[in-house]
């Protein structure tokens, strides 16, 4: 077994990190957290190897044009912005999470990466599963992981509204909220499904069965239904070309399922049942946003209000008879990436963002040959195409353009041959 390179190492150190992304790695620098040292340790890393003649692999032409348009966009769209200052930050990072993209490409040669890639994703998605299962399981957390964020503490979900109800936390584990502990989660669940039936040892297929079970309880505490959508979408891509091992996918996801029920606190179990099977009196919120969004872009279609200026501007878009105007829980975001994008940087910038997203994909799904592949030979696109589209479809519902999660996954399909076995 060949030695794993230092710069393999620093991006594998990053992907165990992404989920410290609010954790800052001293007091008194909120700003500098574990995630951005780990990131500019990447890039450090990155930049000496070229120097000493490494020579990185590029991205085809079409994904530079677009990743160019999109920082472009956004960066103009923030330079034009009345709150110049905060959009910038935004701005920022998505040039950021392009580099990264960038990087992740540039490693793609490397001997075993993209397996490397995966496995350290699913150790990171398995610790976070579990924390996210003891904070809900207890109503606590470790190391105050997960009390942040705009709320600065766990997010609780209600029975009822009225004094004395039922409530029960929902797991985020190390990250700010449980919807993008649950764009984590889905991302990665159809790896470890696909390591449990096709890669290593049988004791190595074992653990990741294992953790495969973990994810899924940690993904139904996350009580995130756009989570839980994207994680079905997710599941059902890889049972579709792999439907050979259907009953043991069903298995290990009926598995997860039943001992979610069985662990969660008695008192929750009504909480679980009014979440999956009745209208919350909020659902509304997303219309709400999704109408503002459009009064956004109408108003401002080429550079759009700024970067991470959707909350800021929302009361100035809303329509006067909203009830949810004054309330910051319903308008954080716009509640689907594309709207979103399309508000706060332009639809230019919606465009070159939706032209990177297809050129991955379409490469993934001529990479996954869904149709020809089996046993041991079956292409690791398969789970990456399927963890792509399950973000995607989360993102219909929620604002994701800056979860780090959904960038490696798209650029670890573009790692991948283009037929590969």
């Amino acid at each position: 077994m060949r030695k794993t390179h230092p710069r393999v190492m620093a991006y594998l150190g990053f992907l165990l990190t992404i989920p410290l992304g609010e954790v800052s790695v001293a007091p008194g620098f909120a700003w500098l957290t574990v995630t951005k040292v780990s990131f500019l340790l990447l890039l450090g890393v990155l930049a000496y190897s070229w120097i000493r003649g490494w020579r990185p692999v590029m991205p085809t032409r079409s994904v530079l044009v677009s990743m160019g348009l999109l920082v472009f966009g956004v960066c103009l769209s923030a330079l034009c912005c009345g709150e110049r200052g905060a959009s910038l930050s935004y701005a920022i990072r998505i040039v950021a999470l392009c580099m990264l993209c960038l990087a992740t490409v540039s490693l793609s040669k490397e001997p075993g990466f993209l397996v490397k890639a995966l496995g350290a994703l699913a150790i990171a998605a398995f610790l976070c599963a579990l924390l996210g299962i003891y904070q809900t399981s207890t109503g606590e957390t470790l190391a105050s992981l997960g009390q942040y964020g705009y709320f600065g503490r766990m997010i609780e979900l209600c029975q009822a509204v009225e004094p004395g109800g039922v409530s029960v936390v929902r797991a985020s584990a190390a990250f700010d909220h449980p919807n993008v502990l649950g764009t984590f989660l889905i991302g990665i669940l159809p790896a470890a499904l696909f390591f449990m039936l096709h890669r290593g040892s049988h004791q190595s297929r074992i653990l990741s069965g294992g953790a495969a079970i973990a994810i899924i309880i940690a993904l139904v505490y996350t009580f995130s239904r756009s989570a839980w959508l994207g994680g079905l979408v997710g599941v059902s891509l890889v049972v579709l070309p792999l439907r050979w091992s259907w009953s043991r996918i069903a298995g290990v996801v009926v598995g997860g399922l039943v001992l979610a029920v069985i662990l969660l606190p008695p008192e929750a179990k009504q909480v679980l049942l009014n979440r999956t099977g009745t209208a919350q009196p909020y659902d509304s919120g997303r219309l709400y946003s999704w109408h503002t969004a459009g009064s956004m872009i109408a108003a401002h279609p080429l550079l759009g209000v700024g970067p991470g200026m959707f909350h800021h501007r929302y009361a100035a878009y809303a329509d006067k008879s909203e009830v949810y105007k004054q309330n910051p829980l319903h308008h954080m975001d716009a509640h689907n990436t594309f709207l979103d994008l399309a508000a706060e940087g332009g639809l230019p910038v919606c465009l070159a963002f939706v032209a990177l997203m297809v050129a991955a994909l379409i490469h993934l799904v001529g990479a996954a040959d869904l149709w020809q592949a089996r046993g041991p030979t079956i292409s690791l696109g398969i789970p990456l195409l399927a963890g792509c589209v399950a973000i995607l479809s989360q993102s219909l519902l929620q604002s994701l353009q800056y979860e780090e999660i959904w960038w490696v996954l798209l650029a670890l399909g573009l790692s991948l041959p283009a037929k590969q076995a």
